[in-house]
């Protein structure tokens, strides 16, 4: 009996192969993108963790908390799967805190008290891009931030290229850091901190 020659394929991660050739996995869409107002929000199109996503902020004249008018993609956590509980029952769980998806998730818990005196300090705004050494904010994003925060007089967060970056209001509120023009509004980048950075200054 003749020994049959058996093709070896080698992928790399992140690439597949059918009958030996290398095809290009397909990758699904966790979200979809979406105007709404002066900026994009994110829509989820899959289940995720609503402890881990950061998807509400608290609202200081409300005094209670609130879904976020613009959500990015960076703030959704879809690490869910299931698993069986106790009885044999089939569940949606979160796999990076164990959050039970049956439940309801308030922001408000007990077991939360930390994470939400930090979050209250801060106000997220969306839309901004780094150009000619600075953030390029668009002018009613900037003034909405201001409207909203000039009571309390929070820092102001904000992604770019997934990484978060912080300014404190002093200096977003201080009218001899800003350049306005053609309806946006420049703020050099030396007045923005990387956020681990500014958190690990503080602690």
């Amino acid at each position: 009996m003749e020994d049959t020659s058996v093709d070896i394929t080698t992928i790399n991660v992140g690439e597949g192969a059918k009958g030996g050739k290398l095809i290009d996995l397909e990758v699904e869409e966790t979200h979809y993108m979406k105007s709404k107002g002066s900026g994009d929000c994110a829509y989820p199109l899959m289940i995720f963790c609503h402890k881990c996503s950061s998807t509400q902020e608290y609202n200081i004249k409300a005094g209670g908390w609130r879904e976020k008018w613009l959500v990015e993609p960076q703030d959704l956590v879809f690490t869910v799967g299931y698993d069986t509980d106790e009885d044999g029952e089939l569940y949606a769980k979160c796999f990076k805190c164990n959050f039970d998806l049956r439940n309801d998730y308030n922001p408000e818990d007990a077991n939360n008290n930390k994470q939400n005196e930090a979050s209250i300090h801060h106000i997220s705004i969306a839309g901004v891009k780094y150009e000619d050494s600075s953030f390029v904010i668009p002018l009613e994003t900037y003034k909405k931030s201001i409207r909203e925060g000039i009571s309390w007089k929070p820092d102001i967060l904000t992604s770019i290229s997934g990484q978060t970056y912080r300014i404190t209001w002093s200096n977003y509120s201080n009218t001899e850091n800003l350049v306005s023009k053609s309806g946006k509004i420049y703020i050099n980048r030396k007045h923005w901190k990387n956020r681990h950075l500014y958190q690990g200054k503080s602690s």
